[in-house]
Parts: C-alpha cells; structure tokens; sequence
C-alpha cells in the first residue's frame, strides 16, 4: 500500500481508508489530502525532478508503470484488468472515437484499444498535458489534435504501452516472444539478422519490436520491415540498446524484457547517440 500526498479534489473516502488513516495515527483534517493507491500489479516510479516534462502526484487513477526516459519524453505501462465497461466509461470516448471502437470486432483488442488511450489520458495528466482528440497522420501516427507533442501507442494483452515527447517523434512496441515470430520471421529480417537471431524466441521478440518501434517513428509509409529498416548485430540482455537504419538515417533503440513481455522505444539518434554509436 502506497500513500501519497494529493493536491487535487476531495477524495470520496470508504470506510478501509478511513480505517488506515486513524491506525496510521494521521489526523482527520488530512484525509481529504490523502490518496490511497492498492499496488495491484502496479508500480509507481517518481524519477528526480528535472526541467522539461515535469511529473504530476495527482490524477483522477494512479499510472500503472511510469517512467521518465529523460527530460522530454515519458512512457507509461498499464496492466489491463479491467473489465470492458469500465474501461469504456472511464475513456470518455467522443463520438468519433464510439464509432471505431464499435467496429472492433473482438472483445480482447476492444479492451485493449480502450487501455491504450485511457493510459494515454493518464501519461497526459502527469505531465502536464490536456488530452486532445486523439488523431492519425497521413502514416497512421497518432497525434493530438491542437497539440505539437509526440506520442505513440501499442498494446499487447494483458498490456498498454504508451509514450509521449517534446522533442522528436517516438515510436513504441510491445510483443511476447512466441513460436509464430520463428515461423514468419524471414517475413521481416534480412539474411544477416536471421543469422544474429539464432532463432531465439526472445532475440526474434526484440528484433520484431525494434523494426516496428523504428517504422513508428520514422512515419511509416510504404517502408518495409526487411528491405527498408536494418538493426544492427547486438548481444540479448534483460536491458539494452540496439541501432537501427533506415537509409542515412540512425535510429536508437531502448528495450528490456517486463513480465515475459518485450517493451521496446525508440527515436532518431541525436548528436550524442551517434558519438556513442561511434565509439
């Protein structure tokens, strides 16, 4: 059980907090102050204070996994397990939004897809933005509408995954390694990441989360997985940095392995990156 100080509206209180309050010895005149969060498969990261994107300690639900990549950009996880009514009551969906989730045929991407924007919405309010219309780009990158801010958004059951940066574009991907990535993966590897793979699961995972996290935030277009986007030769670890290329243009490439699951971010690399690239 974590308590953390909150600053926004008065909290409807139940009677388990009240109880916590009183056993705590904390006096009633704080109660309103006070935010209770049940860690249910839950972590709450609070990185130290920087200029750029600053962390907010308030919010309507406490983020699921929240981390600061640096002074500009943040990513969000979110373990879903809630049920499809009250992620869609929560959402708030504008009626454009009401129409695609109604043609989501499958209930698993429905939940899903209503995850993803509702981790959205929460990524948003920790750092200090207004959630807009949510829109898509002539190569399908979502975007906020009114908004210069970058985002990206994947999500693969039982998880959302979503970004946000002030500076560059991102992109993100999630995945589980599994046998269909050994049986489809001359589908987007080029020979000599075939041979580096070794046909690990795990490594396949990373290669395929790390091509997609690149075509994200490259925008897309006609690119193809395996002729247009290179990663080059790296060594499988539980965190690493891989490279990736697509023309002239260098890619970093984040990635870590959470709960089974790959998690993968990435951005065209600045100055800095190239001359650790280079080294």
């Amino acid at each position: 059980i974590l308590i953390v100080v909150c600053h926004s509206q008065p909290l409807n209180l139940d009677s388990r907090f009240l109880t916590l309050c009183q056993n705590s010895g904390i006096s009633s005149k704080y109660y309103t102050e006070i935010f209770l969060v049940t860690l249910k498969n839950r972590c709450l990261e609070h990185p130290t204070p920087c200029k750029g994107l600053e962390l907010k300690k308030s919010c309507s639900m406490p983020p699921r996994s929240l981390t600061k990549i640096s002074k500009h950009s943040a990513h969000l996880l979110w373990h879903i397990d809630e049920p499809e009514e009250v992620l869609l009551r929560d959402s708030e969906l504008s009626t454009l939004a009401q129409a695609a989730y109604k043609d989501i045929a499958h209930s698993r991407k429905r939940r899903e897809w209503l995850a993803a924007r509702l981790a959205l919405k929460h990524l948003l309010a920790q750092v200090g933005y207004q959630y807009t219309a949510l829109q898509k780009d002539t190569w399908g990158r979502p975007y906020l509408a009114n908004s210069s801010l970058h985002l990206s958004i994947a999500h693969c059951s039982p998880f959302a995954f979503v970004a946000v940066s002030q500076q560059y574009a991102i992109g993100i991907d999630i995945q589980l390694p599994c046998e269909k990535l050994q049986h489809v993966q001359e589908k987007f590897l080029n020979n000599k990441e075939v041979k580096d793979s070794g046909n690990d699961p795990e490594k396949l995972c990373i290669y395929w989360c790390a091509k997609e996290a690149v075509y994200k935030a490259h925008g897309g277009g006609n690119l193809s997985l395996k002729q247009d986007i290179n990663i080059s030769a790296f060594k499988k670890q539980d965190q690493g940095i891989v490279w990736g290329e697509i023309g002239s243009k260098l890619f970093v490439i984040h990635y870590n392995f959470y709960k089974g699951h790959v998690l993968a971010w990435s951005g065209e690399a600045g100055v800095k990156a190239l001359m650790h690239h280079g080294q």
